[in-house]
């Protein structure tokens, strides 16, 4: 299980690789003390012209509906252990999607 994790949260990294106003790293453990690994998305919403929090709202009103939790100031985190396998793409795709890159 922890392997899965550990490759959900190293897909999510590689898929942000390079796109400048988006940054994506591995977060561990969690705040809660839990040795799960997430992916930290940070944004610079000034580039992006969009706020973290418009950001959010947009994937939760969107379809699929995705529901993630902020990280920071202008961040948030995917975490694999609410994602089943292959759905952390299904989340890249619509933050892609979200933010027009």
């Amino acid at each position: 299980m922890q392997r899965g994790y550990e490759d959900q949260v190293s897909q999510v990294i590689a898929s942000f690789a390079g796109l400048g106003p988006i940054t994506a790293c591995r977060s561990f453990p969690s705040e809660a003390g839990q040795p799960i690994p997430r992916a930290v998305i940070t944004f610079d919403e000034q580039a992006l012209g969009i706020s973290r929090d418009e950001i959010l709202r947009l994937l939760y009103e969107g379809s699929p509906s995705v529901s993630l939790a902020p990280a920071g100031t202008n961040g948030l985190y995917i975490n694999p252990q609410t994602l089943a396998p292959g759905e952390e793409m299904i989340v890249v795709e619509r933050i892609l999607a979200t933010v027009r890159l």
